[in-house]
């Protein structure tokens, strides 16, 4: 029974297909044109326009209305003549209208037949007809639906939309034919810049370097092909995963150096302002002498431009927002913080004020500032600069002799700083108890100790200035956060701050207060931590997060019952709302903001200031990175404290970094205990290192 089915499948085969009938067969997306040849048990063999021979099942061919010329006798013969007849056939199929076609049939709605299309529309069955359409209705499937051998007129919305399809389809392999093309002339000029129609392919390849949360699968897809096509045209050495091939592209073409930030590329931070921004602070004059404030104005502000003012901030600090005078008046003192006045100048509900609002901060990274504020308005025409008349708001504090406050005062006034500090500067000048300085550290002083007393605390921090250099190479500078004036500087806002909390809450304005719970922090589990990191460490992780509400709490940390943030208006979108609200009243005795208001500034400004919080913690962690990179060049070890051991890896903080960092440690490592460690392995733009104690470990003394 087998064998006849066999035989009869074979007779049917060289009935259907008989010996010198041209066909074609799909192999891989490409219609090949053939001959038939003979059969062979369940299989018909072949010969192909490629000139092979080939064994198929009749079920892969499509039997076409011509036979191989008799003429044609040899293998290479039957060869050119299927090339030759490819070749008109395709010529062919690129003269079709199969639009026409679409449009004398579609209404039928039935299916048609390869032969009935050509007969319809031709009026004959001819091989080169036949093939030609064939071709063209097998490359553009636009208004004809396959249905295996059939062919279906698709309704006009399927056509519109396939269009459009086919239209973006060749745009976007133009786009990337003319990408490569200038990928070849930027590897020899890389001060060319990047096409305005090639942004946004290398504005994709650029997210996939710094691994963007935005990049979404198909355009990483496309990013990353591309980048291996390039790769391969071009000879790159280019390894590792997608991201680092990426990045490491990009540095090839000059688009990325060495001093290229990642991680801000990764949050799309806006760093270039809109053209209406621009516009608005170039229409932005604060006047510079007495005499250019209108009268009403002068009659609100108080002159201070006769106090000896100065501001102290570190030596690269252009944006000086705070200054300090110090009055002394017998025993007694008066103590005045002025704060930047930017409300009177920035109109509310601007374009430059809604996008400061979206900025919601400045950011302050190793390699670049990003100002939430034009560069124009931030570092000249805002700031309080050296022997320049400024609009401030001003709070005015009384000191006892026991550098006590017993009064407070705010008001809009006019200064004039006399001289710019850096905290190198002042904390020389306290070391050597000059006067003014060190009446101001003792109000300082005694204004910790208060906070203290009301159960405040001041958190130990050991931390770095990071520079990058143009070779992207990093130098680190230990900064001391808890210096004399550090700590006195930072006394100064603290006041102030109280004072406008103050201010509001018993004016009834409505702002954003600031509050923190207490830590539950154990005593005696901190007892047993040995002073240094380990301690530092442990007090730290105890904090709560401070929290933001329109009803003032205590601020746990600073040991105060009512708290706000008032004095950074350049650098801080809400402490400018803040001193918008104070500015008003003080002015109009009615409030800029309500309550509404205000919590739809916050929906908006939360949610940037929490992008800004990443960029700034990952920007450093990049940099600090980079440095391990350069001490694993050098093949030194630095030495860290354990912090933390409750992980299945010991947490340790490295010296000259100062901060924690997995390591591998043998044995039973106790918090506060030290050790050399090398660094086995570091990758910053994936954020990984690896480290090993490199010697024995030091144990600290327990209390």
């Amino acid at each position: 029974m087998a064998a006849a089915q066999k035989t009869s499948l074979h007779s049917f085969q060289e009935l259907a297909f008989p010996e010198g009938i041209i066909v074609t067969y799909e192999n891989d997306g490409l219609l090949l044109v053939a001959v038939v040849l003979s059969s062979k048990n369940e299989k018909l063999i072949l010969l192909n326009d490629r000139g092979r021979e080939v064994e198929l099942l009749s079920s892969r061919l499509y039997r076409l209305p011509g036979k191989m010329p008799s003429e044609h006798s040899t293998a290479e013969a039957k060869r050119e003549y299927l090339l030759a007849l490819r070749e008109k056939a395709e010529n062919f199929s690129t003269t079709i209208n199969l639009e026409e076609i679409w449009n004398l049939l579609h209404e039928d709605a039935i299916q048609f037949s390869n032969q009935q299309l050509c007969e319809l529309y031709f009026g004959n069955n001819e091989l080169l007809t036949h093939l030609g359409l064939r071709f063209a209705l097998l490359s553009d499937n636009t208004f004809f639906k396959r249905n295996k051998e059939l062919f279906i007129p698709r309704t006009i919305e399927v056509i519109e939309e396939l269009k459009r399809s086919k239209e973006a389809r060749i745009k976007k392999e133009q786009l990337r034919s003319m990408a490569l093309d200038f990928v070849g002339i930027k590897l020899k000029d890389a001060s060319l810049p990047i096409p305005e129609e090639l942004k946004p392919l290398f504005d994709d390849i650029s997210d996939l370097a710094a691994f963007s949360p935005y990049l979404d699968k198909s355009r990483e897809k496309e990013a990353t092909d591309f980048v291996e096509c390039a790769a391969t045209n071009f000879e790159l050495n280019l390894n590792g995963q997608p991201g680092k091939k990426a990045y490491d592209f990009l540095i090839s073409l000059g688009v990325f150096n060495k001093r290229t930030n990642p991680r801000v590329i990764k949050y799309k931070v806006p760093i270039e302002f809109s053209d209406e921004s621009i516009l608005e602070s170039q229409k932005i004059h604060v006047p510079e002498s007495l005499n250019a404030y209108l009268s009403h104005d002068l009659l609100k502000r108080r002159d201070l431009t006769s106090l000896r003012t100065f501001t102290i901030d570190d030596v690269s600090t252009r944006d000086m927002d705070d200054a300090i005078s110090l009055v002394e008046d017998g025993d007694s003192y008066t103590l005045y913080v002025h704060v930047s006045d930017v409300a009177s100048f920035l109109t509310k509900g601007s374009h430059l004020d809604k996008e400061a609002m979206k900025r919601a901060t400045s950011l302050y990274l190793p390699e670049q500032k990003i100002h939430m504020l034009p560069r124009s308005l931030c570092e000249e025409q805002f700031s309080l600069i050296e022997n320049k008349i400024r609009p401030a708001l001003t709070c005015i504090f009384k000191i006892n002799r026991n550098f006590e406050v017993v009064g407070t005062e705010i008001t809009p006034s006019l200064i004039c700083v006399n001289q710019r500090y850096d905290y190198d500067e002042i904390d020389e000048s306290i070391l050597h108890a000059e006067h003014e300085f060190d009446l101001l550290h003792q109000i300082a002083s005694s204004r910790e100790a208060f906070r203290i007393a009301n159960g405040g605390f001041k958190v130990q921090k050991r931390d770095v200035t990071i520079q990058v250099d143009e070779n992207g190479r990093v130098c680190l500078r230990e900064v001391d956060e808890n210096s004399p004036a550090h700590s006195m500087v930072g006394e100064m806002m603290i006041l102030a701050n109280e004072c406008i909390a103050k201010f509001c809450l018993e004016h009834k304005l409505p702002i954003p207060y600031r509050g923190q719970e207490a830590s539950e922090r154990d005593e005696q589990d901190l007892y047993e931590i040995p002073q240094g990191p380990a301690y530092d460490f442990a007090i730290k992780s105890k904090l709560k997060r401070s929290g933001t509400s329109f009803s003032p709490s205590p601020h746990f940390n600073l040991g105060l019952e009512i708290y706000t943030q008032a004095t950074s208006p350049i650098r801080r979108y809400l402490d400018l709302c803040v001193q918008r609200q104070v500015m008003s009243y003080l002015f109009s005795q009615k409030a800029c903001y309500t309550i509404g208001e205000f919590e739809e500034i916050l929906s908006i400004v939360q949610e940037s200031l929490t992008t800004a919080s990443n960029v700034s913690r990952e920007s450093k962690r990049y940099w600090l990175l980079r440095y391990l990179e350069q001490v694993a060049q050098e093949r030194r070890t630095l030495k860290g404290v354990v912090v933390r051991t409750d992980l299945k890896t010991p947490l340790v903080e490295l010296d000259e970094i100062f901060i924690a960092l997995f390591a591998r440690i043998s044995g039973n490592p106790k918090l506060g205990d030290s050790a050399d460690f090398r660094i086995i392995s570091v990758d910053p733009l994936s954020d990984y290192v690896r480290l090993e104690a490199a010697g024995p470990l030091f144990s600290a003394a327990r209390p």
